[in-house]
């Protein structure tokens, strides 16, 4: 049996990692599920190198660049990491994924959706995700939670400034309903849908809500259509 693909998605200190955390020790201790958390990008060596080009360089990268490296980390994170775990029966969890978080990053750095499509349609997608969930939060919760965690060095996202974090919020938040032509490439089909609603199993969660109420309903999304 093979195993499921839950990504975990939205702007910075949202609470998607917290969250893909307790979810995956939640499978692992409640459900009995073999599960990992992933990063992206990140989470092979390679990955590391690039996540670090592109999070503290101190070289400009242009969007397109930008787009192209994320795509280099996700062909990798495919190869080794996804596929050889699903393969297996094993969960992953992605805090992030570099497809989707594309969709927002890259578009709000200012690449054309012509120039993100080419990128998209040149890299191999070997399993699509069982479960989307994109978390939404306001500037001052971000930086509230930002400076909870006591990190003094900011990457070139975090450093960009409100009008950057305004139009990543607006990518994100219209990503389900504008974009899910798209998401179609990467995200699962649900079958118990009717055939002009977006059809993908992908949700918004509103992440300015207590730690254990977002928790909560992202366990009951899992139990009634993955587990």
């Amino acid at each position: 049996m093979s195993g499921k693909f839950i990504v975990f998605e939205g702007i910075d200190n949202s609470g998607k990692t917290t969250v893909s955390k307790k979810i995956t020790e939640w499978l692992k201790n409640d459900h009995n599920t073999k599960t990992i958390v992933t990063r992206h990008p990140g989470s092979t060596p390679i990955g590391q190198e690039i996540r670090e080009i592109l999070k503290h360089s101190p070289h400009p990268i242009n969007s397109n660049a930008q787009a192209l490296l994320f795509a280099a980390d996700n062909s990798i994170f495919m190869d080794q990491v996804l596929k050889p775990n699903l393969d297996i029966g094993t969960w992953v969890i992605g805090d992030r994924n570099n497809f989707v978080s594309s969709l927002a990053y890259q578009i709000a750095s200012g690449c054309s959706w012509d120039e993100l499509d080419a990128v998209h349609d040149a890299t191999q997608q070997t399993a699509k995700i069982d479960l989307l969930l994109i978390f939404t939060c306001d500037y001052k919760e971000s930086q509230r939670r930002r400076a909870l965690k006591g990190e003094e060095k900011l990457d070139r996202f975090e450093d960009a400034g409100r009008a950057y974090f305004d139009k990543l919020s607006k990518c994100y938040e219209n990503i389900l309903d504008t974009q899910h032509p798209r998401l179609k490439k990467f995200v699962k089909k649900r079958d118990d849908l009717p055939s002009w609603t977006r059809q993908i199993n992908a949700h918004y969660i509103d992440a300015m809500r207590p730690l254990e109420e977002v928790t909560k309903e992202v366990q009951e999304l899992i139990l009634s259509q993955l587990l």
